[in-house]
């Protein structure tokens, strides 16, 4: 080979090199988005009972508290992406200790959940109405429901509550996030965003800008929706936070404390939040005196 044509294939290889590179680092980051790392999850806490609900993913395995079939109340806790059920457990058990029944699933594509991979909220909004009718049907009476989800969780039920809104009595979140790309951009040095942005397309089959909320989130304008947001939040930024009030209508409350773990930090007041939120009336009234907002 000519020392000319060897220069050529060093230039094209030194050229090219970054671009695999790049690509190959993009298509890593995004797949462990989209299939995060498989935790295992602890065992439930003493006297909770494992239920496995059919769901069009295969079955969705769930904790649930004593009184998850009897009481009157029952709040189904939604962890975030890469999170399990035992993230939730403080404040199930919490809940639990107030008369309330508690269920937590493991989320599609994490921990012990059915299917290969998340849909940020869309097809885990599936699972969770096929759960409040198996509870239904495992029940001898019917039951009021709320939805507590964190991070991912938190948009889950937004999604979930949009496409059945009598179904559940009050809907809290924590942390939602109201766009992906944004999601994707909050969490990503901007360099990497374009790579990740074109791989998330191809294994989601859509826009990124089109998997998002906003559509759900404006339906439930006017229904019993309270909303927290940690300051400072560095894994769901606060434009989030500001576009889900544009769209709900409702002041969402800023509390110190990390993402998706202000529920486990303050279980006595959360606890209380769901006591005070559950009736519409009452939590009309609650919002502004609230002594836990902060902004």
């Amino acid at each position: 080979m000519s020392k000319v044509r060897r220069r050529r294939w060093a230039w094209i290889i030194g050229l090219v090199s970054p671009l695999v590179a790049y690509a190959a680092l993009t298509y890593i980051i995004t797949f462990h988005l989209v299939y995060p790392t498989r935790k295992v999850t602890p065992d439930p806490p003493e006297g909770w009972t494992v239920a496995a609900i059919p769901t069009e993913v295969g079955l969705m395995p769930t904790w649930e508290s004593p009184m998850a079939t009897t009481a009157d109340r029952v709040v189904i806790l939604l962890h975030g992406r890469g999170g399990t059920r035992y993230s939730m457990g403080t404040f199930g058990l919490a809940l639990a200790e107030r008369g309330y029944g508690v269920v937590v699933p493991a989320l599609r594509g994490q921990a012990e959940g059915a299917g290969s991979g998340v849909s940020f909220g869309f097809g885990e909004a599936e699972d969770i109405l096929a759960l409040a009718d198996d509870l239904d049907r495992r029940r001898a009476r019917p039951a009021e429901y709320a939805l507590f989800g964190a991070s991912m969780g938190g948009t889950t039920a937004l999604i979930a509550a949009s496409r059945a809104p009598k179904r559940f009595r009050l809907v809290v979140t924590e942390g939602a996030f109201v766009r992906l790309d944004w999601a994707a951009e909050d969490r990503l040095p901007r360099f990497l965003h374009a790579g990740v942005v074109f791989w998330g397309e191809r294994f989601l089959g859509k826009p990124g800008a089109a998997v998002n909320c906003e559509a759900e989130a404006k339906s439930l304008r006017g229904t019993n929706l309270v909303m927290f947001h940690s300051q400072g939040d560095a894994t769901v930024s606060e434009r989030h936070a500001e576009r889900l009030e544009e769209l709900t209508g409702v002041t969402i409350r800023r509390m110190s404390g990390p993402h998706a773990h202000l529920n486990n930090q303050n279980k006595t007041y959360f606890c209380d939040v769901m006591d005070k939120s559950w009736n519409w009336e009452t939590n009309r009234a609650v919002v502004e005196s609230d002594p836990a907002v902060t902004n």
